[in-house]
């Protein structure tokens, strides 16, 4: 089974703008957002942070640097925001038997997989790009945020990270990132 990306694409840009709008919907505080997957391209989810609920973060960790990693790991954000959200069944049941017709059981196979990996990730960039360059989320929100995508359990290169930064934010955000990460 190969997936069509460009009807992937096209439907993740709807799952997007519907989560975005369910959760501005409930919180008008956010700073960032992010969509995100597993390694395996098993899922496609969203990610939000309030700035109360980083201004909590900062108090419960008193480490230093956690002001950044809070501000802009994913995994450091209030997942309670986006628990609810359901815009992705459909891409996720997809994205779910892709997976399991893959057998893994040659070079050829995964290869194949690494392919689709790629593509599928480029896709995601994409679509957030494309959406901060026709002014939705701020329009939406009437602000700049934050926005990235990310990959649990897995790290992208800095490089690539950092790209990914660069194409999805111009504002204060990126050059914090941007400026922490030469820290790291």
């Amino acid at each position: 089974m190969k997936l069509d990306l460009e009807k992937l694409r096209e439907q993740i840009e709807v799952a997007v703008k519907n989560a975005f709008l369910i959760i501005i919907e409930k919180e008008k505080d956010i700073y960032s957002f992010a969509l995100y997957s597993d390694e395996n391209c098993e899922t496609l989810s969203v990610e939000s942070n309030t700035l109360e609920y980083l201004k909590k973060a900062k108090i419960d960790n008193e480490e230093e640097d956690s002001d950044h990693y809070s501000k802009y790991s994913l995994e450091e954000w209030d997942y309670s925001i986006t628990k609810d959200i359901n815009t992705f069944s459909d891409i996720n049941k997809l994205l779910k038997e892709h997976f399991n017709l893959i057998s893994f059981e040659n070079k050829k196979e995964e290869k194949i997989f690494l392919k689709f990996q790629t593509s599928f990730y480029d896709v995601c960039v994409e679509v957030l790009s494309k959406l901060k360059s026709e002014g939705f989320f701020k329009e939406k929100l009437g602000k700049e945020i934050f926005i990235t995508f990310g990959v649990t359990e897995y790290e992208f290169e800095s490089s690539k990270q950092r790209e990914i930064v660069k194409t999805l934010n111009d504002n204060k955000y990126a050059e914090e990132y941007l400026n922490w990460m030469n820290t790291l």
